[in-house]
């Protein structure tokens, strides 16, 4: 149960309670023995066995081994809901109808999965993994597969690839989001003292997202005003800004425009007839101004990473204004969240945070398994905990960079390295 209060940040519950099933709290559930036989495998075919006892939380598990094997497994139980179910887990049901329990599980072998692809290899990126002919239900908050498929272009640009060029593909700015907004983007007109300038400095623009770049920046503002201009009147601007905090709305908005969408288009708060073209000038006024209010009328003087910053927040120190310094940890950034670097830009909120990235990855490794020692992989802090250490945010910059420190050591180098060793005492 997670809640018998009566209410739910202001939803009134009246008499019932909510309740929460996950298939991770089943009675049967062994992680650690899951886990332990996924470690314990030697080849595909064994981690692939291995992964079905895996329970929770679902996840694409991409896999190689020393024989030249790949695979992809979506290792998770999955329950089967009946045919008559119109929620599919998607909003709270009614516990005491029926047609909402679950009637058993997808068979664990029959979750998606990829073994040595002709291709000879294997990309994932939170992107929808199965087609539309798949039996079962998974899910549908899929990421949308610009990211994917960034990745695949790179990854079919030439036949082989060493360890450092997927340290690079890590690293890839391009945007194939923005190059599908730029025809829209580039039809703005304004009357903004800066229009014909920002313009300009799009006319070069290709979708890569460099930090000091001042067309990713436009960009997004844009993006958000139209946002805002086409949605907020039409479902609310409570709802539309709560909304705001979880997505972009990138495809709503190319969506409304391949299609001239004229009831989006249309602002139902004023008396004329708005339409997609008016709406994309206006939004273009709204992200100059926006954005000459917060870095000055110069826009030679723009960067994109002058607000797409790296934040991350030290929970709960960082909500503590004086000891963020400290805790909180920040860098500037290109890319957005739609580059296979990705840094989600962050649209809701105060005005002060937007455009910030507060979700990205935060480990980066890449595992060469012909020779181990090449092996690199960085996480976006430090070895430290404690913030007064130089080892709390040793690792950032590099972090940000793509380098990386070996996962397994050459021996020949453990004695240049600082060694902890840590010893039990005597019980006191």
């Amino acid at each position: 149960m997670i809640s018998d209060a009566g209410t739910l940040k202001g939803v009134d519950l009246g008499p019932y309670a909510l309740a929460l099933r996950w298939t991770a709290l089943e009675e049967d559930v062994d992680l650690i023995a899951a886990g332990m036989a996924m470690a314990r495998a030697r080849t595909v075919p064994e981690f692939i066995q291995a992964s079905q006892r895996w329970t929770a939380p679902m996840q694409s598990m991409v896999v190689a081994d020393t024989e030249g094997r790949i695979g992809m497994v979506a290792a998770g139980r999955v329950p089967v809901r009946r045919a008559d179910n119109d929620l599919m887990g998607l909003a709270p049901a009614p516990g005491w109808e029926s047609r909402y329990d679950w009637v058993g599980w997808v068979p664990a072998h029959q979750t998606p999965r990829v073994i040595d692809p002709a291709q000879g290899w294997i990309a994932t990126a939170n992107h929808r993994i199965h087609d539309d002919d798949f039996p079962h239900y998974l899910g549908s908050d899929w990421a949308l597969p610009y990211r994917q498929l960034r990745i695949e272009q790179v990854l079919e640009s030439r036949g082989q690839h060493s360890a450092a060029d997927l340290s690079a593909l890590q690293q890839d700015e391009v945007s194939l989001a923005a190059r599908a907004m730029l025809p829209w983007l580039r039809q703005a007109r304004g009357s903004h003292p800066l229009s014909a300038a920002a313009q300009q400095r799009l006319s070069a623009f290709d979708g890569h997202m460099r930090a000091d770049s001042v067309a990713p920046l436009i960009l997004w503002a844009w993006q958000r005003a139209m946002a805002h201009q086409i949605f907020a009147p039409r479902i609310g601007v409570e709802r539309f800004e709560r909304s705001f905090a979880q997505r972009s709305f990138h495809d709503a908005v190319l969506g409304v425009l391949e299609r001239q969408d004229a009831w989006w288009c249309d602002d139902p708060r004023t008396t004329e007839t708005e339409t997609c073209e008016q709406q994309i000038h206006r939004a273009w006024d709204t992200a100059l101004q926006e954005l000459s209010e917060r870095l000055g009328p110069d826009i030679g003087r723009w960067r994109w990473d002058a607000l797409h910053r790296m934040v991350a927040e030290h929970r709960p120190f960082s909500r503590v204004k004086p000891l963020d310094d400290w805790f909180g940890l920040s860098l500037p950034m290109g890319g957005d969240t739609y580059t296979v670097h990705a840094l989600r830009v962050g649209l809701g909120g105060p005005a002060e945070q937007r455009y910030r990235a507060t979700h990205g990855p935060s480990l980066k490794a890449v595992y060469d398994l012909g020779d181990r020692r090449r092996s690199r992989f960085i996480h976006s802090s430090g070895q430290s905990g404690l913030p007064w250490m130089a080892g709390y945010r040793a690792w950032l910059e590099d972090w940000a960079r793509g380098s990386g420190v070996p996962v397994w050591p050459d021996p020949d180098e453990r004695g240049h390295r600082p060694v902890l060793i840590l010893r039990p005492g005597s019980a006191r």
